[in-house]
């Protein structure tokens, strides 16, 4: 049983390759995507992708 040691709120992992248990750490994550390289790779091009656009539209002269 987990019990926090100051007030507020705490995400919790329930992934084994989690190297900080109990709390959420993201790991779930990366082994979805080295489960699943194409879709990563697609995600990660669109969010870049996206990024840049949208960068370059807010600091254009």
């Amino acid at each position: 049983m987990y019990i926090p040691q100051t007030s507020g709120y705490r995400l919790l992992s329930g992934c084994r390759q989690s190297t900080h248990l109990p709390h959420y750490d993201f790991s779930d994550l990366w082994v979805r995507a080295n489960k699943n390289v194409p879709k990563a790779a697609v995600f990660t091009y669109v969010a870049l992708f996206s990024f840049g656009i949208m960068t370059t539209w807010l600091f254009h002269p």
